[in-house]
């Protein structure tokens, strides 16, 4: 799925312009250490997430064009992305839109600004554009996976994982069992508890935030059911990538889903590499996914 179709960015670290066209279902960014491949992927997921990482917000000050800032010209930073228009938007978008957002010394979340779309639009109807063009970006869910695959990258990915389960009634259901069965089996802590507290409302309780305890869930792997994020090594984990992301689209509620892998080789022997680029360029074909990759590796840029 070709959603993106071009994209420029403007004085965003180490890319005082850069601008990717042609952009396909699948597109690999590959070239030497230090090039700006990374802030590319880090760019869009500013974009569409609001953040240059995954849990860490933009901060002006060090995303800005160094070569920018010592030009002495106006401080701003932009990213635009020229997108093909899914069918159901097309009636009021048009058949291509480009849509910008610029971030300032002091800016916090910009609104897209809609910079091209049907042409000789009226007010209403350019209000109406500017409307379904955050209806369409509200539909696209953008995932940031970075070079380094830590612990932190991957209970992301699984909190996400029970965050797309637990829309389901089952779930919730389950969830709802699990600690009605933990407050029985604990009911003579509480008993003591209310006694020597002289409250009669104590009890074991599930958290306010469930993230926390679902983020620490983990996967057995192999006959020994080792743990996973225990017991693995990165090679092993960073495989069960692909297919975590393709289960959490299909039950996120999303139309549209892009995926920014940084050096997906790493911790990966040769054969495991091609394995993984002939796995990505499959996932690359469905009529949701659209996929970006940084890397060094032949397997990948010879895709």
């Amino acid at each position: 799925m070709q959603l993106i179709k071009k994209i420029e960015i403007r004085y965003f670290r180490s890319l005082y312009t850069a601008n990717l066209n042609e952009v396909g279902d699948i597109n690999v960014l590959f070239g030497r250490n230090d090039s700006g491949k990374s802030n590319v992927l880090r760019a869009l997921n500013l974009f569409f997430n609001g953040e240059v990482e995954p849990n860490y917000p933009f901060d002006f000050n060090t995303d800005f064009s160094d070569v920018r800032l010592e030009s002495g010209k106006r401080k701003f930073f932009q990213v635009t992305i020229t997108l093909n228009v899914p069918e159901n938007f097309r009636p009021s978008l048009g058949r291509e839109i480009r849509a910008r957002k610029t971030w300032g010394p002091t800016s916090t979340v910009p609104r897209p600004i809609l910079l091209s779309g049907i042409r000789n639009s009226t007010e209403r109807e350019k209000s109406t554009q500017r409307r379904e063009l955050t209806k369409l970006l509200n539909q696209i869910d953008f995932t940031y996976i970075p070079a380094i695959k830590d612990r932190d990258v991957f209970s992301n990915i699984i909190l996400r994982l029970y965050n797309s389960m637990a829309v389901s009634s089952g779930m919730s259901q389950a969830t709802e069992d699990f600690f009605e069965v933990l407050k029985s089996e604990s009911s003579d802590l509480s008993q003591r508890l209310q006694n020597a507290l002289s409250n009669p409302l104590v009890t074991i309780a599930p958290p306010v935030d469930n993230n926390r305890l679902f983020g620490e869930l983990d996967f057995s792997h192999g006959k020994e059911r080792h743990s996973l994020l225990r017991q693995k090594g990165d090679g092993i984990k960073a495989r069960y990538f692909p297919e975590l992301l393709q289960y959490i689209d299909e039950n996120s509620g999303n139309n549209f889903h892009i995926w920014g892998f940084e050096e997906p080789e790493n911790s990966l022997d040769l054969n495991a590499a091609s394995e993984e680029a002939s796995r990505l360029y499959d996932f690359a074909n469905r009529e949701d996914t659209q996929i970006f990759i940084t890397s060094h590796s032949p397997a990948f840029y010879l895709m």
